[in-house]
């Protein structure tokens, strides 16, 4: 389904969006997620169509939040989400402190900036995942991200183009 969104966002694709789903098959289901750099919330959104319990999405721009909350409406899934509107680090912080933990957490921040290694850092310090919990990491294929980071471990790695998924699970 093809999600209202603006044009300054980079949304997966949906070849993108469906390999990630393919990988995680049926943990998705009852799974708490976090959607980091939300954008249009299309991966968070495609989690709780798939059978996620909650997922929280972060989006700074308030325009593409405002997108999130009403494609959550729009598809009856208000109920089971919530959106943050500040920026990822930030929010990690936030969430750290209110002591939430996920099983899934994914995160699609704009290529180029150093973002990717960065939300990886942050969470590689904060107690925010579960056990065994898996980060998926969209960024491009230029950008490199640490394989070990403290309990962050390097799963798997798939090119898409110019985008790298990367998979890493909490041990």
């Amino acid at each position: 389904m093809k999600l209202p969104g603006l044009r300054a966002t980079r949304p997966s694709n949906n070849k993108i969006r469906e390999a990630i789903f393919d990988i995680l098959g049926g943990r998705v289901l009852d799974a708490l997620c976090l959607d980091l750099f939300s954008g249009t919330g299309a991966l968070g959104i495609e989690a709780l169509s798939r059978g996620a319990k909650e997922v929280v999405f972060v989006e700074r721009d308030r325009r593409n939040k405002k997108v999130i909350l009403e494609n959550l409406k729009t598809l009856g899934l208000a109920d089971r989400g919530k959106v943050i509107g500040m920026d990822a680090e930030r929010a990690l912080k936030r969430l750290n402190k209110e002591g939430l933990k996920f099983d899934l957490l994914f995160a699609d921040p704009p290529y180029l900036k150093g973002l990717a290694e960065k939300c990886l850092r942050n969470l590689a310090v904060c107690d925010i995942l579960f056990s065994c919990a898996l980060i998926i990491i969209e960024h491009h294929k230029k950008e490199e991200l640490s394989e070990h980071l403290n309990q962050l471990v390097l799963r798997r790695r798939k090119k898409y183009g110019d985008t790298l998924l990367s998979i890493y699970e909490r041990k």
